[in-house]
């Protein structure tokens, strides 16, 4: 017998079509870059990544789902990172960030690694995003990061190039004293390239009709609730 036929294995199906659409995966590519580490850093403390807020600005080509970054830190012998990772997507408020993100959470998969450059003690760190964030071409927005909670020297790692006005800070990440630190930092932003599609309400109602429509006729055909 046809599976659709069978009135349990249609809801099934339709259930199974709707998680294929909301959860489908993202295939990560470098989407922004906002140039390579100097092996230098900026004089002004803001810089400092360690109980500080600093954001960056980036506009995207076209529209995309961003799901992670890399970032460059030179930091002294004695630095200790706590393992905290804070990133934050803002809006842009006439140059610099709004004092609220649109969105923020904690880096996931964070790796950090030396990359042999001397003098410095350079590392890389990599983290993704725990959801993919839609952004939209052509709008600028911010890029921020916070690591731990203690006063130490990790400072994010400037670059010859970079896009737009260069990084602001926030002293003690309170994200509403945002201060210009004029310098280009180093980051990438990993990502799915391409248009945005956010179902709009009406779609997602005509799917959550379509589930209903499963499970009453289900129901109907079994003479009992589908198992």
């Amino acid at each position: 017998m046809s599976a659709l036929r069978h009135p349990q294995k249609r809801l099934r199906v339709a259930t199974a079509a709707l998680w294929t659409l909301i959860s489908s995966p993202a295939t990560a590519t470098l989407i922004f870059d906002n140039g390579p580490p100097d092996g230098t850093t900026n004089s002004y403390g803001g810089d400092t990544l360690v109980a500080y807020a600093v954001a960056e600005d980036f506009v995207l080509p076209t529209s995309a789902k961003l799901t992670g970054a890399q970032f460059w830190t030179v930091e002294s012998e004695t630095s200790v990172w706590d393992g905290t990772l804070i990133w934050y997507i803002f809006g842009d408020n006439g140059g610099k960030p709004k004092a609220a993100p649109i969105v923020s959470g904690a880096g996931v998969n964070v790796t950090k690694a030396l990359t042999g450059r001397i003098p410095h003690i350079e590392n890389v760190y990599s983290f993704s995003f725990l959801r993919p964030i839609s952004v939209l071409g052509g709008k600028p927005y911010w890029f921020g990061l916070t690591l731990g909670s203690r006063y130490d020297q990790i400072v994010w790692e400037t670059t010859s190039l970079g896009f737009g006005s260069g990084a602001w800070v926030s002293i003690d990440a309170k994200l509403d004293n945002w201060a210009d630190s004029h310098a280009p930092l180093a980051f990438q932003l990993t990502g799915e390239p391409g248009p945005v599609h956010v179902p709009e309400p009406a779609t997602w109602g005509m799917l959550v009709a379509a589930l209903i429509t499963a499970a009453l006729a289900a129901v109907a055909g079994s003479g009992r609730l589908p198992a």
